[in-house]
């Protein structure tokens, strides 16, 4: 076989590509989707890559893969961001999106749930991206992702009535996996959760180094919907 063959079937067999921490410019994203427009590119991974606006919005806008897995974690693409990845409409595969550590914001969060294409959303993690109680209740207005399965909103800044918001959400009804550590949430924070009556299938609650104290806890242990769950981390 000559050695052009062997470098397009070597080529040919690329489905997960990963960048983490190299510096992407329009060129690079360019140059991959000429070379690898005919692939089943369904991973790519471009945490820590300073991605800049223009070059998200070339990603958003003209790759040709139907992603399966995205991880933008620790770019901080900002809000702006966020909106240019809203506008996507090719990602019908879309199963995970790893957003930590971007600081999207409420406005953010916003745009991210206006996107109607990625209806089969499984994981969604925004760790640590400034949200408050806006962006609670922007999430729990969502109706598109009803295959959600896990949902990472630690380490950002939604208080009581954030949870009110989060706990009214009656589309995740696949929701598995809820990570709400390192929040501003109390005892009534956590009456309001425990009035939730769609999350049937919930059976990890991380609710851990916030300000829940015994009377919180008893309102959580009053719930009748969580049947399947299994652990629920409180400090």
């Amino acid at each position: 076989m000559k050695e052009g063959s062997e470098h397009l079937l070597w080529m040919a067999c690329i489905r997960s590509l990963d960048l983490s921490g190299e510096k992407i410019k329009s060129e690079t994203l360019t140059m991959l989707d000429q070379n690898l427009a005919s692939n089943d590119i369904d991973e790519l991974i471009l945490s820590e890559s300073n991605i800049e606006l223009r070059e998200l919005n070339l990603l958003v806008k003209t790759m040709r893969w139907n992603l399966r897995i995205l991880n933008l974690s620790s770019n901080c693409i900002g809000e702006k961001g966020a909106e240019y990845l809203s506008r996507n409409q090719t990602w019908t595969n879309l199963q995970t999106l790893n957003l930590f550590e971007n600081y999207i914001g409420d406005k953010g969060v916003e745009y991210l749930t206006n996107n109607k294409t990625w209806n089969n959303l499984q994981t969604l993690n925004l760790y640590f991206n400034n949200i408050g109680d806006k962006g609670a209740e922007f999430l729990s207005s969502n109706q598109t992702w009803n295959n959600l399965q896990t949902l990472n909103l630690s380490s950002n800044k939604i208080g009581d009535k954030g949870f009110e918001y989060l706990s009214n959400n009656q589309t995740w009804t696949s929701l598995q996996t809820l990570d709400l550590s390192f929040n501003n949430i109390g005892d009534k924070g956590a009456e309001y959760l425990s009035n939730n009556q769609t999350w049937t299938n919930l059976q990890t609650l991380n609710l851990s180094e916030n300000n829940i104290g015994e009377k919180g806890a008893e309102y959580l242990s009053n719930n009748q919907t969580w049947t399947n769950l299994r652990t629920m981390r409180l400090h």
